[in-house]
């Protein structure tokens, strides 16, 4: 299946305020009134109008499901809402047999190109990629029936009938959206207000940008712009590539920024979700210190007769998952004799002290588990794959000991979930791992799958986007670890 990098800009549907006479129609309320609708409390028409009826159903299932009835659409309704309350537009490709919020977004487009209302149901059938087809042939695309980054971004442009180009004044300034930008954060660069930037594009606040759509910049003329440029031409700003595992906190440190700046300087907040390999822009930091970091040769290892993975990343006390990973391999590929891989960042040889014998890492290991209930065998595999039960591994994102645990993460338990300071040895280091898999495993009822994608992706992270390829990788290793190690 083709991958596609979407960046998306969305906004919760507020109900409570919009007013019946001004109504506009969205695909997002759309999506609201078919996930009302397969729960049976809606019965009108899914005609993307918040109107009273749709607000009285709302407020109807959040106070049968415990939730605050607000009249708005939070976290917690689309988690009750089920598979139609998830994910938003824009946050995976969509194909036949697809079933959710996305897809009845679609549907709501596309009714202008032959989909019937009553297909308007969130399940990607026959007749919604026969409607999706004729969309994109409209649109000069491949009609291949799957909505992928080029669909996405025709989409954003708008569903309604073409109009014949007009003549572009050569003055205005034309902004081609990069990974990782939102309204805000082009808005500001420009000096215009986001709205207003919507709105000269024909698009609300609430719709849908992705990296290479071209927006026109309201009120700026594109003369000015290059004399100011003449005038400072700034060396190119920093771009950090997220790493599975990080967040605000651990990447702010690294470069030495608050981590409130961080969030803002891309448009988001500390609350937003940041996924492996999403980009963010480094306030107040330039790209020639990481340039000729990234242009120093990589370090490699002759893979000899015997060897593994294990025994490699042993040998340069670092972990075995990232150590195959940064060959674009699978921690259970065959290596051999001869072959060069390259070592991740912070490898070495020798050790600052005695090393702490396996033996003793696995039953500090299946000691905490009895502590917290946790099955050995599976927190034995999670140690195995992180760290081959080593005390010194360091990952490039700052994740330590046997546990790989972000120096954030661990404080975050030690605070949080054991109330007391725990010494920053390898014993210390798996009472918190181990600690930190069993909230994990609370938080998903006991669902060892989910329970370690938690652990490699963060909780939130897979409630509000699923499991990213790498977490699926890892987590099936893992599995494949349980009971061997």
């Amino acid at each position: 299946m083709r991958r596609i990098v979407v960046i998306v800009v969305a906004v919760a549907v507020a109900l409570a305020s919009a007013a019946p006479a001004v109504a506009a129609r969205s695909a997002s309320v759309a999506a609201l009134q078919v996930a009302l609708r397969a729960h049976g409390v809606y019965r009108g028409d899914v005609d993307g109008i918040s109107g009273p009826l749709t607000r009285d159903a709302l407020l109807r299932f959040q106070r049968a499901h415990g939730i605050r009835a607000t009249g708005k659409v939070g976290r917690a309704t689309r988690c009750k809402l089920g598979k139609l309350g998830r994910p938003l537009l824009g946050q995976r490709q969509l194909a036949s047999g697809r079933v959710g919020w996305d897809v009845a977004s679609l549907e709501f487009r596309l009714r202008g190109f032959g989909l019937l209302a009553k297909r308007v149901d969130g399940r990607f059938d026959a007749a919604t990629a026969a409607a999706l087809r004729r969309f994109q042939r409209a649109r000069g695309l491949t009609p291949d029936g799957i909505v992928g980054a080029r669909t996405f971004a025709a989409l954003a442009r708008g569903t309604g009938a073409r109009k014949a180009p007009a003549a572009r004044k050569t003055t205005s300034v034309v902004h081609e959206v990069r990974a990782g930008e939102g309204f805000e954060v082009i808005a500001r660069r420009y000096r215009v207000t986001p709205d207003a930037l919507a709105r000269a594009n024909g698009l609300t606040l609430a719709s849908v940008i992705v990296p290479g759509q071209r927006l026109r910049v309201p009120g700026v003329r594109a003369p000015a712009l290059k004399a100011a440029a003449r005038r400072r031409a700034p060396a190119p700003g920093l771009v950090h590539v997220v790493q599975p595992g990080e967040g605000f906190i651990g990447i702010a440190r690294l470069y030495h920024v608050r981590p409130v700046a961080l969030a803002g300087a891309n448009g988001l907040t500390l609350a937003s979700v940041i996924s492996p390999g999403q980009r963010l822009r480094v306030p107040g930091r330039v790209a020639t210190t990481r340039a000729k970091q990234s242009a120093e040769p990589r370090v490699r290892h002759t893979v000899e007769a015997g060897e593994s993975f294990f025994s490699i990343s042993q040998r340069y006390h670092v972990s075995p998952w990232r150590l195959a990973r940064v060959n674009g391999l699978s921690l259970m590929a065959t290596i051999v004799p001869g072959q060069r891989l390259v070592l991740p960042t912070g490898a070495h040889l020798g050790s600052s002290g005695a090393p702490v014998s396996r033996d003793a890492v696995r039953a500090s290991l299946d000691r905490w588990s009895t502590t917290y209930g946790v099955d050995p065998r599976l927190a034995r595999a999670l140690a195995w794959m992180e760290s081959g039960f080593q005390e010194e591994v360091v990952s490039s994102a700052g994740a330590v000991g046997v546990m790989q645990l972000l120096p954030e993460t661990w404080r975050w338990v030690d605070t949080m979930l054991l109330g007391e300071t725990t010494p920053r040895t390898y014993d210390g280091n798996v009472r918190a791992g181990v600690r930190y898999l069993r909230w994990q495993l609370d938080q998903f009822a006991g669902d060892v799958k989910l329970a370690l994608a938690g652990y490699y992706q963060g909780a939130r992270a897979v409630r509000e986007r699923g499991l990213f390829d790498d977490t699926k990788q890892y987590v099936a290793v893992i599995l494949q670890l349980y009971g061997s190690v």
